[in-house]
């Protein structure tokens, strides 16, 4: 999620095109939408962070504690966005944003929460280790989002923006875009990953080639720890 996240969010609107422009849903209904796109995509990799904290908290029983998070922060959800509407005017992209920013400020505050209460109960999210991997997987998301955003932006100075005409001639018009930038920030993405995480592999390789103990591992998963099965 975190690589996809970028290229989404600088590419909402080709994206909303190629999907939903046919029929009725007409250009400017994508300007809108896109806003929409844009704003829920931030949340992608924190709702797939959060899908796996579910997991942790069903798996130790704490029904009444996950279910109790679940109604608060949508609650907080739906108070976000009451004021954001309002601060907004109550129409357009503002309002629109507003609703769907404050879904996703609800779910990146749900999920620091879930965190904090299980590292008490678990011995997950080691500081170092945690920090380290989102920095590395961050550059090459943000490298992979640039690139695709820097070939949007050259193919729309050449040829223009693609309005598209609705129906099947859109998927000729915003398609190659979409292919185009989309295959390129996702080879940068790789490459960045593949170059910021070569040290790290190259400490394991050595490690499991010697026999020895994996130095990623964490205090608390090796053998002797108390956490250790």
């Amino acid at each position: 999620c975190l690589l996809e996240q970028p290229f989404i969010k600088d590419n909402a609107m080709p994206i909303t095109q190629f999907l939903y422009q046919t029929g009725k849903f007409t250009y400017a209904d994508c300007a809108l939408a896109a806003v929409s796109c844009a704003c829920y995509t931030l949340v992608l990799p924190f709702y797939a962070v959060e899908y796996v904290f579910m997991q942790a908290f069903f798996s130790t029983r704490r029904m009444v504690s996950v279910t109790l998070i679940g109604l608060f922060f949508s609650s907080l959800s739906m108070a976000f966005a009451w004021f954001g509407v309002a601060w907004s005017g109550g129409h357009g992209a503002g309002a629109l944003a507003a609703v769907a920013l404050a879904f996703t400020a609800s779910r990146i505050l749900k999920t620091a929460f879930m965190a904090g209460l299980l590292r008490r109960k678990l011995p997950c999210f080691p500081a170092r280790e945690t920090l380290g991997f989102l920095v590395r997987t961050l550059a090459a998301s943000a490298g992979g989002g640039l690139a695709a955003w820097g070939i949007r932006q050259a193919w729309e100075t050449l040829l223009g923006v693609p309005r598209g005409g609705g129906g099947r001639s859109v998927l000729w018009t915003v398609g190659p875009e979409l292919a185009l930038a989309g295959g390129l920030g996702l080879i940068v993405a790789a490459v960045l990953l593949r170059i910021l995480c070569r040290r790290r592999r190259s400490r394991v390789q050595a490690s499991a080639s010697a026999g020895g103990e994996n130095p990623e591992t964490p205090v608390e998963f090796r053998p002797g720890s108390p956490y250790h099965q």
